[in-house]
């Protein structure tokens, strides 16, 4: 009987594996169809959230038992299997030129306003990271929850001088 049954279950797996699949691809159409019509009409496709997430439902019960047999991870192993030796890796950057609004002498930087954008990125992502800081303060004076760079990343750290702030003040009557 259990030869049987490890038959019958090597048997679906192709088939699950393939419903898989298609359910996928149904739930990308059904949200992009949906994304469009918003788009262009401002009117969403009815009913699509839950047509969508029914799919999801059988989706999981169709890739689960593919998947534990395999002793596989859902998301990660097949997008590293199939998809992953396609795409390229994103560039590696040799040495990143930072300033920051604040920093300690333990590498530790803030920053203000839209450096905040990339600036935490680009010291992360490079190999060699040199962070100008307009305010070097001793260590622990910054408040921890107010960092976004973390000291790791930072390799030479220098403050600056001769800042200018050029950004004009509003000013208004009163009226």
């Amino acid at each position: 009987m259990r030869k049987v049954i490890e038959r019958l279950d090597r048997g679906m797996e192709p088939l699950l594996g393939v419903a898989a699949g298609v359910l996928l691809f149904c739930m990308m159409s059904v949200t992009f169809v949906d994304v469009v019509l918003r788009y262009i009409f401002n009117a969403p496709l009815r009913g699509s959230f839950e047509v969508t997430e029914l799919m999801l439902v059988v989706l999981i019960f169709a890739a689960l038992p593919l998947v534990s047999r395999r002793e596989e991870h859902v998301v990660m192993d097949f997008l590293d299997r199939y998809i992953g030796p396609r795409l390229e890796m994103p560039p590696k950057a040799e040495f990143a030129l930072i300033k920051a609004h604040k920093g300690d002498h333990a590498g530790n930087l803030v920053y203000r306003k839209t450096a905040r954008n990339f600036s935490p990125m680009m010291a992360t992502a490079a190999r060699v990271t040199i962070a100008e800081v307009e305010h070097l303060v001793e260590p622990g004076e910054l408040d921890a929850d107010r960092i976004h760079t973390p000291g790791i990343f930072v390799r030479h750290l220098f403050e600056g001088s001769g800042y200018q702030n050029r950004i004009e003040r509003r000013t208004t009557r009163k009226a």
